[in-house]
C-alpha cells in the first residue's frame, strides 16, 4: 500500500528495484560426463547487503577483455571487457559461498588439457610450486604461482590455501592477483588442486583458493 511520506507530503511506495548482476570471472572447471560447469570459486553478492544474490536465472557468456587494471596495495586491480551477447556458453543454477554452478553448451579449453585433469583429494595439497590457469590477454595460459599455507577444510569455507603469484610475465601484466582471475584453476602434480577465489587487499601477489574437491561436490549434487 502506498504511505504518505511526511517529508514531501507524497506517497511511496516501498519498492527496492535493482537491475541483475553482471560481472567478469572465470569458468574453473566442466564434466564432459554431465555437461556441468563450475566457476568462480565464491559466491555472487549484491553490493549494497553484501549477501548472496538469490538468482531464479542467469548465463554465462563469452567475455573479451578490453584492458586491465593493475592491482596495488590498498587497490585491487581488475580485468575489464565486454560480452560476446550471441555466443552464450551455458546457464546459472546456483550460486552459493563456494561458487556458481551451471550447465555449459560450450566451453574453451587449453590444448594441454584436452583430455582430462584428475581433481586432487584435499590431503594431497602441499605447499611449494603450482601454477595457475588464466585468460588475460584473451589467451588461456598457465603462469606459476607458490602455494604457501594449507588449512583444513571446512564447510562452504572458500579460504583453503594462500597463494602467491611468482610469474614474473603475469606480475607485469597485473600486478598479482586482480578482479576477473576468480575462477583461475590451480594445477599441482598434474592435478586440480583448487580455485583461486580473493586476492590479499594489501598485497595483489597473493590471495586465497579454495580445494577443488569441494566445488567438485557441489557440481556433483547439483541436480
Amino acid at each position: 500500500m502506498p504511505v504518505l511520506s511526511k517529508e514531501d507530503n507524497l506517497y511511496h511506495i516501498g519498492l527496492w528495484v535493482k537491475d541483475g548482476a553482471v560481472g567478469i570471472g572465470t569458468i574453473s572447471f566442466y564434466n564432459i560426463s554431465n555437461n556441468k560447469y563450475a566457476a568462480l570459486g565464491h559466491g555472487i553478492t549484491d553490493l549494497d547487503t553484501g549477501k548472496l544474490i538469490q538468482a531464479s536465472k542467469g548465463e554465462i557468456l563469452e567475455a573479451q577483455i578490453i584492458s586491465i587494471e593493475k592491482g596495488k596495495n590498498a587497490n585491487p586491480g581488475q580485468i575489464k571487457g565486454s560480452f560476446v551477447e550471441d555466443n552464450i556458453f551455458g546457464d546459472i543454477r546456483k550460486n552459493d559461498n563456494t561458487g556458481i554452478y551451471g550447465y555449459y553448451d560450450t566451453v574453451k579449453s587449453l590444448e594441454k588439457y584436452k583430455e582430462g585433469i584428475e581433481v586432487a583429494n584435499n590431503k594431497e595439497v602441499k605447499t611449494g610450486q603450482a601454477s595457475i590457469l588464466s585468460t588475460v590477454n584473451n589467451e588461456i595460459k598457465e603462469y606459476k604461482v607458490n602455494i604457501k599455507k594449507v588449512y583444513k577444510p571446512g564447510a562452504k569455507d572458500n579460504k583453503n590455501m594462500v597463494v602467491e603469484v611468482v610469474d614474473k610475465e603475469l606480475l607485469n601484466e597485473t600486478g598479482g592477483i586482480v578482479q576477473g582471475m576468480s575462477g583461475s584453476p590451480i594445477i599441482q602434480n598434474n592435478k586440480l588442486i583448487g580455485i583461486l577465489t580473493h586476492v590479499y587487499v594489501n598485497d595483489p601477489t597473493q590471495g586465497y583458493g579454495i580445494f577443488a574437491q569441494t566445488m567438485l561436490e557441489e557440481i556433483n549434487s547439483m541436480e
